[in-house]
């Protein structure tokens, strides 16, 4: 059982006594117990034993991890997997792509709005980019911004699904699509 140190003491580890406080004019600290000396390497495994191997992070498969996570819903998961994406690989546009999908869809406009700009400047031919970008632009307010990006979409792809929804919105706008 241990003790209950008095005021001024200063307990270290449970099997040491507490400290008494010093009566001289300078304290000095006591030397401190020695800490456990670590391993060098690691050791090797035992007789038999599997060896653990750990695969490098694969960008497709943290790709398809996060496409997957998006279609289950699971924006965290998909945020996270399209980040170590980007990590791996910090100039694909469709890293880029799929964290500002993930961050519109948590609701993160600003971040998604900068992370759709990134993949349009990394790729800027990317539909899909320029498709979100522009409707987050949209619905944020910025108009010219949203029409700028629409134009883009249909300057792109102009027989496009994508495209064929940004004329409409144009016209919503009241401006023309190129």
């Amino acid at each position: 059982q241990a003790a209950t140190p008095a005021p001024g003491d200063t307990p270290t580890k449970r099997s040491q006594r507490p400290l008494k406080p010093s009566t001289s004019a300078t304290r000095t600290a006591p030397d401190p117990a020695p800490a456990p000396a670590l391993p060098t390497a690691d050791p090797a495994p035992a007789a038999g034993a599997p060896e653990l191997v750990v695969p490098a992070p694969d960008f497709a498969a943290l790709m398809r991890g996060g496409q997957s996570a998006l279609k289950r819903g699971n924006l965290p998961e998909a945020l996270a997997a399209f980040r170590a994406a980007a990590a791996l690989r910090p100039h694909s546009a469709e890293a880029f792509l799929g964290i500002a999908q993930a961050q519109a869809g948590s609701e993160q406009i600003a971040d998604a709005i900068k992370s759709f700009e990134t993949a349009v400047a990394l790729k800027p031919n990317l539909v899909t980019a320029w498709s979100g970008l522009a409707h987050l632009r949209e619905t944020s307010g910025n108009r010219d911004g949203a029409i700028d990006a629409y134009r883009r979409v249909v300057a792109i792809s102009p027989d496009s699904h994508d495209a064929q929804i940004a004329r409409e919105v144009l016209d919503e706008l009241g401006a023309t699509a190129p």
